[in-house]
């Protein structure tokens, strides 16, 4: 393909038919990152929770 034909393809594209698809595949990658956040914010949750148990049962076993 030269570079004429290359330039004719891309000035016949309609940008507006873009548009929309566009719009959705921002919002759908958004909400996979909005997703994984909270699951990386649960986990440190979880996480600090087991650790404060851990914690209450060695200072238990310790003043055994």
């Amino acid at each position: 393909m030269d570079t004429a034909s290359l330039i004719g393809a891309l000035a016949s594209v309609d940008v507006g038919s873009l548009v929309d698809p566009l719009f959705y595949l921002v919002k759908v990658v958004d909400g996979i990152f909005v997703s994984i956040t909270g699951s990386l914010n649960m986990g440190g949750a979880l996480g600090e929770a087991a650790a404060g148990s851990v914690q209450s049962v060695l200072g238990s076993v310790a003043g055994l």
